[in-house]
């Protein structure tokens, strides 16, 4: 348990109990998207800005600059699939917690369809993985989403708070979910477990006030901070975007429509040259 202890204290800042997770593990799934061109360009400029925590797939790690790393988290993605396949959703393990240890990594992740037809597989795979975490002392992201078979229930907050307790059941360190909507559903999720809940981002919004408004009703909710990847690196300006974001969730500032892209005091604090772990 030291070694996650450790470990987690490299993915949330120490004064605030709460994380930025940027996602940038999107190219398995859709192809060369645009924003992740040049990531290692791309990685160094969310750092600089304040992202707590990169998650990529394994072979990418060899193209992020390894200075970044000092000052942010490394979390290597273990699921995969394709929108070319005959089913996305079914999510397979693709990596394992000893080449993720192997590249550095602080944390893995998994990611878990509930409702989907291969759920149960993917719950066994959850299980194999945690068992390896367990052992090896490296914290467990879990991406719980409700994917059912029928569209337009994806967001409601009974099913995704079951997944937020069956992440603690099964032994995540971190859990992953969508947002409801509002904060009053949400707070439902948050209470499923003694857990911290990171927000989604989803799909690429209309607007970053939008993003904006939702990461404030998230955390107002008890969420632990967010891992949101399309709606920072599709964004005008993602280090902007990334700085924003820290405002709402480290800083003191409550203003969703703020433009400052200033780090907050805990961030100033902890952005000093570290040594891996």
């Amino acid at each position: 348990m030291i070694g996650k202890s450790v470990r987690r204290s490299r993915l949330f800042d120490p004064l605030t109990n709460r994380t930025v997770i940027v996602p940038l593990d999107h190219g398995l799934t859709q192809g060369a998207i645009p924003g992740l061109e040049d990531l290692a360009s791309l990685a160094r400029t969310l750092v600089e800005a304040g992202a707590d925590a990169l998650l990529v797939h394994r072979g990418m790690v060899r193209f992020l600059p390894p200075e970044i790393f000092r000052r942010a988290a490394l979390i290597v993605h273990l699921s995969g699939s394709t929108d070319l396949g005959p089913d996305a959703g079914d999510k397979r393990l693709v990596g394992s917690v000893e080449a993720a240890l192997c590249l550095g990594a602080d944390a893995v992740s998994v990611h878990v369809n509930l409702g989907h037809r291969a759920e149960h597989r993917m719950i066994e795979d959850f299980g194999k993985i945690s068992d390896a975490c367990q052992e090896w002392g490296l914290p467990l992201v879990a991406m719980m989403y409700h994917r059912p078979a029928a569209n337009g229930r994806e967001f409601e907050a009974g099913p995704i708070a079951h997944g937020v307790r069956l992440a603690a059941e099964l032994g995540a360190d971190v859990v992953k979910v969508s947002y409801t909507g509002d904060a009053r559903s949400f707070a439902q999720v948050t209470a499923a477990a003694p857990l911290p809940v990171v927000v989604a981002g989803g799909p690429k919004m209309d607007s970053e006030l939008a993003v904006l408004r939702s990461v404030q009703e998230a955390l107002a909710a008890g969420a632990s901070g967010v891992a949101i990847g399309r709606n920072v690196f599709q964004s005008d300006s993602p280090g902007g975007m990334v700085a924003r974001l820290r405002r709402l969730v480290h800083g003191v500032s409550s203003d969703v429509t703020t433009n400052e892209p200033t780090l907050s005091p805990a961030r100033q604090e902890i952005n000093r040259p570290a040594g891996r772990i």
